[in-house]
């Protein structure tokens, strides 16, 4: 899986939107669509917001189906 795979899936479990999750990290949902696909990787400031969102590094999160 990659970052974005992680993210997605940390996202959705949580119920939220691309557009909820922008605003939560202040960015544009565009830039939650490029990192959830792949095209793009958040830089370390995005990761570290990301973190303390969720409370844990999506990437390190076991998540099951």
């Amino acid at each position: 899986m990659t970052y974005g795979d992680y993210l997605k899936q940390a996202r959705m479990d949580i119920g939220y939107t691309m557009v909820e999750l922008a605003m939560e990290l202040v960015v544009y949902k565009s830039t939650i669509d490029k990192w959830e696909r792949g095209l793009t990787q958040p830089n370390y400031i995005n990761k570290q917001k990301i973190i303390e969102f969720f409370g844990f590094d999506p990437r390190t999160e076991t998540i099951t189906i």
